[in-house]
């Protein structure tokens, strides 16, 4: 069996307008403009070495902030739980009766600290938005600086050649 060229030719021609060349996908990896700005939005793309000093320095005042806001939550969280903890223990040590007239459960409790739960969850998971987002618009801040942003270099300069 020889080697054909045509043959191979439109193998090759097939094979790329499938989109399966180099490790492609069927799928269209193309991203829409939201996805293109937001991705953007989120990188020190186009700024100088100075401008990039500047974001790390503000991410990581901004983490700080953010760890110590998270951890004053945690703090708090845990002040409430071991409160109804030692009311479920008091609860564990009366009589069926007294509990009754009481209303607290063991369990209600429990589903109260559950909730707790959730909702630190929720507050915690809003902080790190809210502190990412901050930290984007610090970072498009930066980017709109003029002594931040990076020279281009133009493409049409030419070296002159030495004889």
């Amino acid at each position: 069996m020889a080697y054909d060229k045509v043959k191979a030719h439109e193998y090759y021609m097939n094979y790329v307008k499938k989109g399966l060349k180099k490790g492609r996908s069927k799928k269209t990896t193309e991203k829409t403009a939201e996805e293109q700005a937001a991705s953007d939005r989120k990188s020190t793309k186009g700024l100088n070495e100075d401008g990039k000093a500047a974001a790390k320095q503000i991410k990581t005042q901004l983490n700080a902030e953010k760890k110590e806001a998270v951890a004053k939550l945690s703090a708090e969280l845990k002040e409430k739980v071991k409160a109804i903890q030692e009311r479920i223990k008091a609860i564990k040590g009366l009589n069926p009766e007294d509990i009754l007239a009481g209303g607290d459960t063991a369990e209600s409790l429990k589903a109260e600290i559950e909730k707790l739960r959730e909702d630190t969850k929720k507050q915690k998971e809003a902080l790190k938005a809210d502190y990412d987002e901050r930290y984007y618009q610090m970072l498009d801040e930066l980017k709109g600086d003029k002594d931040f942003k990076q020279v281009k270099k133009s493409k049409n300069t030419k070296k002159s050649k030495k004889k």
